[in-house]
């Protein structure tokens, strides 16, 4: 004998329109999109805010860790390692400066990547992660507002140069562009990032 399913859909008549109900989301289903909303906001939230400021600070704390890799790099093999500047096509090349042959092919380290030349660790600015506010090399200089091309470590950590050496990072456009100096003192090799400010060094 046949008996009709109860949980069977069941059309309705509303203002003489014959429909088939439609199904409806879970409570549950309803929860778990808010919940994922709610996440993917707050991962973005923090970024979209992310101010001029705060990502030539994480890009100058970038450029420190790179110069003290270089300077650790030197220390390491007893030997001299550079970083040599390159404004305007805006990179900067870690490499051997020594004499040894055998030392040219640089140790696998935090800037390796899959087009790094043996010889090189090439590295540039505008390829760092930020929400379109490009960084870019302003100027290396010393303390006597000599201009540099190169910040080279020795093997006892501090740089060839005999003054404090100034890398300067930029970002933004017209009144909003800032910077910010990433410096080298020359006889510990020490690395320290200051202040980002609104005027031109």
């Amino acid at each position: 004998m046949w008996l009709p399913n109860p949980n069977a859909r069941k059309p309705s008549w509303r203002a003489g329109v014959f429909r088939w109900p439609r199904p409806a989301f879970s409570l549950l289903e309803v929860l778990i999109v808010v919940v994922l909303l709610g996440i993917l906001v707050a991962l973005a939230v923090p970024y979209a805010q992310s101010t001029v400021e705060e990502q030539l600070e994480a890009g100058a704390q970038l450029l420190a860790s790179h110069l003290a890799y270089a300077r650790s790099l030197a220390v390491t093999y007893g030997d001299s390692y550079r970083v040599r500047f390159l404004l305007k096509q805006n990179r900067y090349v870690l490499e051997y400066a020594g004499s040894d042959s055998q030392k040219q092919t640089l140790p696998a380290g935090p800037l390796d990547g899959p087009d790094q030349p043996p010889h090189q660790r090439i590295v540039e600015p505008a390829q760092w992660p930020t929400l379109g506010q490009e960084i870019r090399l302003f100027s290396v200089r010393d303390d006597t507002g000599s201009d540099l091309t190169e910040i080279t470590f020795g093997p006892l950590g501090g740089t060839e140069h005999d003054r404090p050496t100034t890398v300067w990072l930029t970002a933004g456009q017209g009144e909003g562009q800032r910077f910010v100096p990433v410096t080298v003192q020359p006889v510990t090799g020490a690395v320290s990032v200051g202040q980002v400010q609104a005027s031109p060094p």
